[in-house]
């Protein structure tokens, strides 16, 4: 008897669960706007920091715990269907927009779909603005940044409510920020400190991020070149395996690259390629990186602006090889 009753409490418990559960999701997928905070949409950083995108009156935030100011990075439209179009920001003054994601917004979650293909999608939840998110919030101004002339920046500055709090334009000194010469001839001794990372621009990393995604859910092949000098890194397999063949590296850029990629404890590998009768020895650094794509954008970013010495403002082309 009593057996029967822990029995039929129990049961009564996990009814109770199972309808509460039920009523959760279906608050959750009320409709609603895409106004919010989302952490699963920002690029993760290689430190403690806090990252997230804040969708807030037709605009695109990214905010990091550790690395003020606040990103203005692009803007979102709402359709007649309720469907939201991403866009990012291109980094040229003068440029067209990047569409970037469709979102399909609910009460306490949205489902963002990539623009490509249409086949990879996530679910993400709206995060409240408490503890460190609305710390961050709250302390951070944010920054619109656009390049209007070879070397020169145009920072714009808002309060937390978007009032313009300053603006002005700068010319980078930075003597890697003018990119290879013709021919991709740069001198060794350009290269980056082992000790030191250098980035791409916010709506790059974006873009890399949004291929890789893609590469992790089908598998196949995408190739990231810049398309005057046509170097380029490829990955490949859910498992994102990285590929930086000899073939697209002067000697001054292997170099690097053996030091570089050392860093990142990708291997250089030598194998044979073709057929028996017309066989020949193949170099590249490769390395299957666990699907990891935070760390894979890192890698990007170390081939084209350590190893090939472009500007963080590179242009990237991606092809898809299915």
């Amino acid at each position: 008897m009593a057996r029967h009753r822990l029995l039929k409490r129990i049961g009564w418990g996990l009814a109770v669960l199972l309808a509460s559960i039920g009523v959760f999701i279906g608050i959750a997928l009320l409709p609603g706007s895409l106004d919010g905070v989302y952490r699963g949409m920002a690029p993760e950083c290689g430190c403690d920091s806090v990252n997230f995108i804040y969708c807030t009156n037709g605009r695109l935030v990214l905010y990091k715990s550790e690395h003020p100011p606040a990103d203005f990075v692009g803007k979102y439209e709402m359709g007649r269907d309720g469907v939201c179009s991403l866009y990012l920001f291109s980094t040229w003054a003068g440029k067209n927009d990047e569409l970037w994601y469709r979102a399909y917004p609910h009460f306490l979650v949205t489902r963002f779909a990539e623009t490509k293909s249409g086949e990879w999608s996530q679910w993400c939840w709206k995060w409240p603005k408490i503890g460190v998110i609305g710390k961050t919030m709250k302390e951070h101004e944010i920054v619109r940044q656009v390049i209007v002339g070879k070397g020169r920046v145009a920072t714009t500055r808002f309060d937390r409510n978007f009032q313009k709090i300053g603006e002005e334009t700068i010319t980078k000194q930075d003597p890697k920020s003018a990119g290879p010469p013709a021919g991709n001839n740069v001198n060794s001794s350009d290269t980056p400190s082992m000790n030191q990372e250098f980035h791409l621009s916010t709506t790059t990393r974006y873009s890399i991020a949004s291929e890789l995604a893609w590469l992790q859910q089908s598998g196949h092949t995408v190739i990231m070149e810049e398309p005057a000098s046509k170097k380029f890194v490829q990955f490949g397999w859910k498992t994102l395996m990285v590929d930086l063949p000899s073939q697209t590296l002067s000697k001054d850029e292997m170099d690097r690259a053996g030091r570089i990629m050392a860093r990142f404890d990708i291997p250089k590998r030598v194998y044979p390629i073709g057929t028996p009768e017309d066989r020949v020895l193949q170099t590249s650094f490769q390395k299957h990186l666990g699907g990891d794509i935070k760390f894979a954008v890192r890698v990007v970013e170390a081939v084209f602006r350590e190893v090939y010495l472009f500007p963080e403002d590179i242009h990237l082309e991606f092809k898809r090889v299915e």
